[in-house]
């Protein structure tokens, strides 16, 4: 096995992650209120989903670039909420 990319640039422990079906994705989740989208062919981060709480769970959809997660909307005082997002049509 080789190292053939590394994120250096995260600000907290990450608890959960999940590659995308295509793995050019990878989304990670803290304890903060972020979860953050990295492009694994570039190495930077192309995405910052924020406002969401604390997430349980996070997964990738098998078949296309929509990421679900499971955590807690403070805003509407729910503990557990599912987010759905998709990723736009782009380069990045």
């Amino acid at each position: 096995m080789v190292c053939v990319r590394t994120f250096d640039h995260l600000q907290e422990i990450i608890k959960k992650i999940s590659f995308s079906q295509d793995g050019k994705y990878l989304a990670t989740a803290s304890d903060d209120a972020f979860i953050d989208i990295y492009n694994t062919e570039k190495g930077w981060l192309s995405y910052r989903i924020k406002g969401v709480g604390s997430q349980n769970a996070i997964k990738w959809n098998p078949k296309s670039n929509i990421l679900a997660f499971v955590g807690e909307d403070k805003e509407a005082n729910e503990e557990s909420v599912i987010h759905l997002y998709g990723m736009p049509n782009s380069s990045n």
